[in-house]
Order: structure tokens, then sequence, then C-alpha cells
């Protein structure tokens, strides 16, 4: 697995002999879907889903630390603070936010 900043290879997990740049990441902005309240300290709220749709939740440094399915509400108590990557399959897409846990 690898994560992206701007073209740049932020993480690359060990067991990724190469990491490909995909153009198929899209913004969550752009299928009407809304991540609040941004930061958090207990539970996010996403609005503009219509059916349950599987998540995942990494850190900057790519770990997966939450997943699961919801229509609505992800808890993020156990998540210490820190800035998140919010990851869904909408459409055969991935769709990405940035969440921030306080």
């Amino acid at each position: 697995m690898c994560f992206y900043e701007n073209d740049e290879v932020l993480y690359q997990d060990h067991t990724a002999q190469t990491c490909w740049l995909t153009t198929s990441t899209y913004d969550i902005n752009q299928f009407g879907i809304s991540v609040f309240p941004n930061p958090t300290h207990s539970s996010i709220i996403i609005q503009g889903l219509e059916n349950l749709t599987a998540y995942q939740i990494f850190s900057s440094m790519g770990h997966e630390m939450n997943s699961g399915q919801t229509d609505s509400i992800i808890d993020v108590n156990a998540l210490i603070p820190g800035l998140y990557y919010l990851v869904f399959s909408i459409q055969g897409k991935t769709i990405t936010a940035i969440i921030i846990k306080q």
C-alpha cells in the first residue's frame, strides 16, 4: 500500500515492491458527500451516502486504524488525536477525505 500527496510518495508499505500513482482516487466533495464535524472528538457524520457503504480509516503513516460499513455515522473515539484518511469505495471509485481527530 502506498500513500501519495502532490504526486510524491508519502508512505510505502514494506510489502509493496513498487508504488503506482493512480488517477482513480477522487475527492469526497465531487460526490456530494459531506464529512463533519471536522475536526472531531468522538464521531463523524457522513451526509450524502445513499446506501450502506464500506469504509476504511488510515493513519498518516498508512496503517489501517478502523474499518466497517456506515450510512451516516462513524465512531472515532478509539483513535488518538491526529490526521487520518477516510476512504470509501463508491460506484467503483476510491473516494478519500482527510479527517482530524482532536
